[in-house]
Protein backbone atom coordinates (compact mmCIF):
# COMPACT_ATOMS: atom_id res chain seq x y z
CA UNK A 1 0.00 0.00 0.00
CA UNK A 2 1.45 3.31 -1.01
CA UNK A 3 -1.43 5.72 -0.46
CA UNK A 4 -4.37 5.76 1.91
CA UNK A 5 -7.49 7.04 0.16
CA UNK A 6 -10.09 6.66 2.91
CA UNK A 7 -10.43 5.52 6.48
CA UNK A 8 -11.60 2.05 5.37
CA UNK A 9 -8.11 1.39 4.00
CA UNK A 10 -6.95 0.57 7.52
CA UNK A 11 -8.65 -2.81 7.17
CA UNK A 12 -5.52 -4.09 5.39
CA UNK A 13 -3.25 -3.11 8.30
CA UNK A 14 -1.98 -5.80 10.60
CA UNK A 15 -2.91 -5.52 14.26
CA UNK A 16 0.59 -4.15 14.87
CA UNK A 17 -0.04 -1.53 12.19
CA UNK A 18 -3.30 -0.47 13.85
CA UNK A 19 -1.56 -0.24 17.22
CA UNK A 20 1.21 1.86 15.67
CA UNK A 21 -1.13 4.51 14.34
CA UNK A 22 -3.30 4.45 17.48
CA UNK A 23 -0.27 5.63 19.47
CA UNK A 24 0.00 8.67 17.18
CA UNK A 25 -3.66 9.68 16.84
CA UNK A 26 -5.45 12.16 19.07
CA UNK A 27 -8.23 10.42 21.02
CA UNK A 28 -10.82 13.08 20.28
CA UNK A 29 -10.07 12.92 16.55
CA UNK A 30 -10.36 9.14 16.67
CA UNK A 31 -13.71 9.32 18.46
CA UNK A 32 -15.12 11.73 15.91
CA UNK A 33 -13.56 9.97 12.90
CA UNK A 34 -15.09 6.62 13.85
CA UNK A 35 -18.59 8.04 14.00
CA UNK A 36 -20.51 6.59 11.04
CA UNK A 37 -17.65 4.42 9.71
CA UNK A 38 -18.19 0.86 8.55
CA UNK A 39 -18.62 -1.44 11.55
CA UNK A 40 -15.64 -3.56 10.45
CA UNK A 41 -13.33 -0.52 10.71
CA UNK A 42 -14.61 0.30 14.19
CA UNK A 43 -14.23 -3.33 15.30
CA UNK A 44 -10.68 -3.60 13.94
CA UNK A 45 -9.63 -0.51 15.87
CA UNK A 46 -11.41 -1.49 19.07
CA UNK A 47 -9.90 -4.97 19.10
CA UNK A 48 -6.45 -3.35 19.12
CA UNK A 49 -7.15 -1.20 22.16
CA UNK A 50 -7.11 -2.09 25.83
CA UNK A 51 -10.48 -2.94 27.35
CA UNK A 52 -10.51 0.30 29.28
CA UNK A 53 -9.59 2.43 26.27
CA UNK A 54 -12.13 0.72 24.03
CA UNK A 55 -14.85 1.14 26.65
CA UNK A 56 -14.09 4.85 26.94
CA UNK A 57 -14.02 5.21 23.15
CA UNK A 58 -17.42 3.55 22.81
CA UNK A 59 -18.90 5.72 25.57
CA UNK A 60 -17.50 8.85 23.95
CA UNK A 61 -18.79 7.81 20.52
CA UNK A 62 -22.26 7.25 21.97
CA UNK A 63 -22.28 10.66 23.63
CA UNK A 64 -21.28 12.83 20.67
CA UNK A 65 -23.12 13.98 17.60
CA UNK A 66 -20.52 15.62 15.35
CA UNK A 67 -21.39 17.29 12.06
CA UNK A 68 -20.37 15.58 8.84
CA UNK A 69 -17.78 18.35 8.38
CA UNK A 70 -16.26 17.52 11.78
CA UNK A 71 -16.21 13.80 10.92
CA UNK A 72 -14.53 14.49 7.57
CA UNK A 73 -11.94 16.77 9.20
CA UNK A 74 -11.10 14.20 11.89
CA UNK A 75 -10.80 11.45 9.27
CA UNK A 76 -8.52 13.65 7.15
CA UNK A 77 -6.28 14.33 10.17
CA UNK A 78 -6.01 10.61 10.87
CA UNK A 79 -5.34 9.77 7.23
CA UNK A 80 -2.48 12.33 7.17
CA UNK A 81 -0.93 10.69 10.23
CA UNK A 82 -1.37 7.24 8.71
CA UNK A 83 0.07 8.38 5.37
CA UNK A 84 3.13 9.80 7.14
CA UNK A 85 3.64 6.49 8.94
CA UNK A 86 3.20 4.59 5.68
CA UNK A 87 5.74 6.83 3.96
CA UNK A 88 8.21 6.00 6.73
CA UNK A 89 7.29 2.30 6.38
CA UNK A 90 6.26 2.15 10.03
CA UNK A 91 2.84 0.52 9.48
CA UNK A 92 2.79 -3.15 8.55
CA UNK A 93 -0.10 -4.30 6.39
CA UNK A 94 -1.37 -7.51 4.86
CA UNK A 95 -0.46 -7.58 1.18
CA UNK A 96 -3.01 -10.31 0.36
Amino acid sequence: MEKITNIDDILVFTDKGIQTFLREVDGEDLTIALKNVDKSVEEKIIKNMSRRASKLLKEDMDSINPSSDDINLAQEKIMIIIQNLLDKKEIPFDEN
